[in-house]
């Protein structure tokens, strides 16, 4: 039995405000819920790829629209 914990990679979105429809670029989603210390770089936690790629170009319950995503490496 292995205690590996597999880290999901960042997700790199593009997107507006809902807003006033001001468009940001390369931000940084973090699939996991665990909020990582020191770490202001990441702009939103516990966003999956798949509920991503659902919403991509939709208004959901957040006050953002993602526009295009790309996995980070």
């Amino acid at each position: 039995m292995s205690n590996t914990i597999t880290l999901l990679p960042h997700i790199i979105v593009d997107g507006y405000w809902v807003d006033d429809r001001t468009k940001f670029e390369g931000y940084v989603i973090s699939q996991s819920n665990d909020i990582e210390e020191d770490d202001d770089s990441i702009f939103f936690y516990g966003l999956t790829e798949s509920e991503i790629a659902e919403s991509l170009g939709k208004e959901t319950s957040e006050d953002f629209v993602i526009t295009h995503y790309e996995i980070d490496n």
